[in-house]
């Protein structure tokens, strides 16, 4: 003897089997997992011009430059997956029209930054004015975790109960080794 669903059993059936596909879709596109051996670089952004831009490569693989574009990212944070380890931001380009601008960091200790896996990396705040002379633009990557703090805790504050926040920048920072005593 065959048995068949009844109209209402049909329906609870795919109501189940529809709200498990929403809810494994949702948890993709809210969960932030990261792949094993990777952290999360945390960069604040405080860039203009036309198109900025940087190039890094792994302090181990030089070689492999890769560019990252900053157009339309004036002021916010970048957040990025990355495979732990040492890195180096090798150029900074800030093109203004028809005035290109490149300056290389590739030896400069202080545009180095690590990651740790398992953490958000706070690398520091990049700088790159939009305003500038015919030779010369004004970009800097500085250490203002005690002025973004407060930012990233409201805007990342479901991330930063899956992975803690460790300073990925190049220079010792006693602030923020303090703060999370």
């Amino acid at each position: 003897m065959k048995k068949c669903l009844k109209p209402a059993g049909y329906f609870f059936v795919c109501l189940v089997v529809f709200m498990g596909v929403q809810a494994a879709q949702a948890g993709k596109r809210k969960g932030h997992s990261l792949a094993r051996h990777h952290g999360y670089l945390l960069l604040s952004l405080d860039v203009g011009g036309v198109a900025p831009s940087i190039e890094y490569s792994r302090k181990n693989d030089p070689r492999k430059i890769k560019p990252l574009k900053l157009k339309g990212k004036e002021k916010e944070f970048l957040l990025l997956p990355l495979r732990q380890g040492q890195y180096q931001i090798t150029r900074v380009n800030a093109p203004y029209f028809d005035l290109p601008y490149s300056i290389s960091t590739k030896d400069d200790p202080q545009w180095r930054f690590s990651i740790k896996r398992g953490k958000i990396n706070y690398v520091g705040k990049l700088e790159i004015h939009k305003k500038r002379r015919q030779k010369t633009v004004y970009v800097a990557l500085l250490n203002h975790i005690a002025s973004d703090l407060e930012h990233i805790s409201q805007q990342y504050s479901q991330l930063l109960t899956q992975y803690p926040m460790v300073n990925g920048y190049s220079v010792k920072d006693a602030f923020y080794e303090e703060y999370t005593k």
